[in-house]
């Protein structure tokens, strides 16, 4: 198989930071409730000026210098290391490059992320051919598109309406699970309640919380290889197994809950893991 994909480990830079069924309601519950029956705008009305706009946001931030700093996720179980870089303005993040990996575990270059106080979130991947951009903004559109390296043109990509929750999921999952590199600055990114439709694997037995805290209302004890739906994010820190990451709010196929997302624990399901 091939593909890039993060592989997330403990941290090398210090973190500050500071029934049995699921109870009926719950402000969590409610979240997921509304995300399931409001579905997000599917990128609708997404015309050549707001591409040109992205872009043209993406190119600003290039072509300016500012202050940097570098992190690095330690190595995980196959042995490859995530190294970041940051730069931003007044103690608020404006680019992250981060380095990617083929599932095999080769270093195949780096990926971009923007945060914008206009656009939310824009992820640029540079290929031969051009640009490809996704875009999540503060009102929940997911926005993807290529700019042509030959003309500079711009082309929607059309994504299946069913499959939009789910790429949504990926790109904020991943900005948040950066942002925890650098506790200190201000990203800017969209807070929002999904569908969960980012299947994620446990590779641990893991406790599902009824909040974000591990003195919480413990649900039940998620076994190893269950699958569950990614919400979303709460950035303070948990702790499970002398391991520290931030709070990822899912779902299941009988409750929902709170659990560490540390990637010992919990990963992406992929076509790769989906079997073993």
């Amino acid at each position: 198989m091939t593909g890039s994909k993060l592989l997330l480990g403990v941290f090398t830079v210090c973190l500050a930071c500071n029934n049995q069924q699921a109870p009926a309601v719950n402000n969590d519950t409610v979240a997921v409730e509304k995300a399931t029956s409001n579905p997000q705008a599917e990128g609708n009305g997404v015309d050549q000026e707001m591409m040109k706009r992205i872009d043209s946001t993406v190119g600003a931030i290039k072509n300016r210098v500012y202050a940097t700093r570098t992190a690095y996720f330690l190595p995980n179980g196959i042995n490859d290391t995530l190294k970041t870089m940051l730069s931003f303005e007044d103690d608020t993040a404006l680019r992250m490059q981060y380095s990617t990996f083929e599932d095999g575990g080769a270093a195949v270059g780096t990926n971009d992320l923007y945060f914008d106080k206009v656009f939310g979130v824009i992820k640029e991947t540079q290929s031969a051919n051009g640009a490809f951009y996704e875009c999540i903004t503060f009102d929940g559109r997911y926005i993807s598109f290529r700019r042509s390296i030959q003309d500079g043109s711009f082309k929607k990509l059309d994504v299946p309406v069913g499959a939009v929750d789910g790429l949504t999921g990926i790109l904020l999952r991943m900005a948040h699970d950066l942002k925890q590199l650098y506790p200190d600055i201000k990203f800017d990114i969209p807070e929002i309640s999904l569908k969960g439709d980012t299947r994620l694997k446990t590779i641990a037995a893991i406790p599902l919380y009824e909040t974000p805290d591990t003195n919480a209302h413990k649900i039940r004890l998620l076994k190893d290889r269950s699958i569950v739906g990614f919400i979303r994010t709460n950035d303070t820190i948990g702790s499970f197994g002398n391991k520290q990451w931030i709070w990822y709010f899912v779902k299941s196929s009988t409750d929902s809950g709170w659990i560490v997302g540390h990637p010992d624990f919990v990963q992406e399901l992929t076509d790769e893991n989906a079997e073993d």
